[in-house]
C-alpha cells in the first residue's frame, strides 16, 4: 500500500526530530558550537527533503504498477513494470520529483486524474515551493539560489541578520505556543503533504 511509503517517511522525519533535539541539547550544554548546530540543521533538512522525494517516487511507481487497490487511483497505462518505467523515464537515468509541479504534471500524464498527487492543494504547493528554495540555497551557494531563497522564503519578514542565512532561518523560532522552529514547521508541511498520498 502507498500508506507504507508514507509511514516509512513519517518514521524517518520523526528520527530526524530526535536528532535535532539532541543537537539543541548539546548546544545548550556548550558541547558544540553554533556553527556546528547550523551545519547539522542544514544536513537534517536536506535528508528530510531527499526522503520526501524518495517517498514521492515510491508512491508514483506503486500506483503506476497498478498495485493500488483504490479504483480512482488506477493508472492510464498498462504494461510490464519494465515497459512502464521506460515510458516514464524516457531514456533518463532518474527523475526530479521536486519542484512538485513536475510530479503533478507527470502524474496527470500517466495516472488517472493525476491521483493521488492532484490531491495536493495550493497551500501544500506553496510550502513545497519554499522548501525547494531552502534546499537549493543549502545545496548550491550560487547567487541565484541565495536570491531565490531571500525572495521566496524570507520575503519581507523582518529578521535579525543571524536568521537570514538558510541555516539560521531553519533554526529560528517560528511559533512560540507550542514552541517550534522553522525547520520543524517545514518538515511538518512535508508530513502533511505526504499524508494526502497515503
Amino acid at each position: 500500500m502507498s500508506k507504507n511509503f508514507v509511514q516509512k517517511f513519517t518514521r524517518q522525519i520523526e528520527g530526524f526530530e530526535v536528532t535535532r533535539t539532541r543537537i539543541e541539547d548539546q548546544f545548550e550544554s556548550r558541547r558544540i558550537r553554533k556553527r556546528d548546530v547550523e551545519t547539522l540543521y542544514e544536513g537534517l533538512f536536506l535528508r528530510a527533503v531527499v526522503s520526501f522525494e524518495d517517498m514521492l517516487e515510491s508512491v508514483f511507481f506503486y500506483v503506476l504498477y497498478n498495485k493500488c487497490r483504490r479504483k480512482m487511483w488506477r493508472p492510464q497505462l498498462q504494461g510490464s513494470r519494465k515497459t512502464l518505467r521506460a515510458c516514464v523515464l524516457q531514456k533518463q537515468k532518474y527523475l526530479d520529483w521536486l519542484p512538485i509541479n513536475r510530479t503533478i504534471e507527470r502524474a496527470q500524464l500517466f495516472l488517472n486524474q493525476g491521483l493521488p498527487f492532484s490531491l495536493l492543494d495550493d497551500d501544500d504547493k506553496s510550502k513545497l515551493s519554499q522548501i525547494v528554495a531552502i534546499r537549493n540555497a543549502v545545496a548550491h551557494a550560487s547567487p541565484h539560489s541565495q536570491e531565490t531563497f531571500k525572495k521566496k522564503v524570507v520575503g519581507s519578514t523582518p529578521l535579525p541578520k543571524s536568521e537570514t542565512s538558510p541555516a539560521g532561518f531553519l533554526r529560528s523560532i517560528a511559533r512560540t505556543n507550542p514552541r517550534a522552529c522553522r525547520y520543524q514547521i517545514y518538515v511538518q508541511s512535508l508530513g502533511k503533504a505526504a499524508s494526502k498520498l497515503a
